[in-house]
């Protein structure tokens, strides 16, 4: 079974360097989609976070579309005005 088949919605936004190389002030974003059908509220979501030189940070869970939008929100929110 895919992915699609399951349901699940992976969207990775990045920016690239000139270079082809990841510049050190910049972030992305993941937002992993699922559904499981035996809940009430089947809809699921993680969002990580990958900024500089850190590793992958799961920042939140959310079980509809409008707790995925206030997390981003508070995601680009925070991010340094550089």
């Amino acid at each position: 079974m895919t992915d699609l088949e399951k349901g699940e919605v992976r969207t990775v936004v990045s920016t690239m360097a000139d270079g082809g190389e990841a510049q050190r002030n910049e972030a992305t974003l993941v937002i992993s989609v699922w559904y499981e059908p035996e809940h009430d509220q089947p809809f699921r979501a993680r969002i990580s976070s990958i900024s500089g030189d850190t590793r992958g940070t799961v920042i939140g869970y959310a079980r509809d579309r409008d707790a995925v939008l206030s997390s981003v929100s508070e995601w680009l929110h925070n991010l340094p005005n550089k």
